[in-house]
């Protein structure tokens, strides 16, 4: 006959949980394994951080070295970028709803909105918004 063993609830918990942590528990080559991977995923996220930071920084060294102009048609410098206010606008853009123009830079792709005044929206509405000057940034609502 076998004998029987009284424990609580509290004791057999205990045991069930202290049996079911050693059953999941790592062997130490899959602790090893383990780590590798997690360092490894560690190292991949900084290296895509500081990746992000220099797309980030081309992006803006892009920007700011654009002039928004480029030489007209024609000549032996056609399509270079030419200084701020000489040449054709690399421009285009959208008027939105409450009178409010898109505008934006083919090359670089800075963005302007601000609100056009009636010759303007007239003008974009005729003849549209492709080489269209950039507003002064007072006027500006926003750029990116």
């Amino acid at each position: 006959m076998a004998e029987t063993v009284g424990i609580t609830k509290e004791q057999l918990q205990e045991i069930l949980i202290k049996v079911i942590g050693a059953a999941k528990a790592m062997n130490p080559i899959e602790e090893e394994e383990y780590k590798k991977k997690l360092e490894l995923k560690q190292r991949r996220d900084l290296m895509m951080i500081e990746l992000g930071k220099i797309e980030e920084m081309r992006e803006k060294a892009k920007r700011d070295g654009c002039t928004h102009c480029r030489w007209p048609a024609g000549g032996k410098q056609a399509g270079m970028s030419a200084p701020k206010g000489q040449g054709e606008w690399c421009t285009a853009g959208q008027i939105h709803g409450s009178n409010t123009i898109v505008l934006l830079c083919q090359r670089c792709g800075w963005t302007w909105i601000f609100k056009g005044s009636e010759a303007e929206l007239d003008y974009a509405a005729n003849a549209g918004l492709l080489g269209f000057p950039p507003p002064p940034e007072e006027r500006c609502l926003q750029t990116a």
